[in-house]
């Protein structure tokens, strides 16, 4: 719980917006991760009323349709995206 990782997670704000927040990690110096309390906080900045912690670590991707060539938007530990076994898509 209080070590460092790669994290993802959706949010929930006081005023009825959906946000999905990636924290990188594992990149010394550049971006090292945060511990649950580091997300829990950051999500009280946020204006966070409810969130889900999801899976971190190598898995923490965000990509978009309308970024860049490849759409992924942060930059995941392991400097690629990876296989995973389910995700959560938004369409419009």
């Amino acid at each position: 719980m209080n070590t460092k990782h790669p994290r993802s997670a959706i949010v929930l704000t006081k005023d009825k917006k959906i946000l999905f927040v990636v924290v990188d990690g594992r990149m010394k110096g550049k971006a090292e991760g945060v511990n649950i309390p580091e997300l829990t906080h950051m999500i009280r900045v946020l204006g966070g009323k409810d969130a889900l912690n999801l899976d971190g670590g190598g898995s923490s991707t965000l990509w978009s349709g309308e970024y860049s060539d490849t759409g992924i938007i942060n930059t995941p530990s392991g400097g690629v995206e990876r296989r995973v076994a389910n995700s959560i898509c938004v369409y419009e």
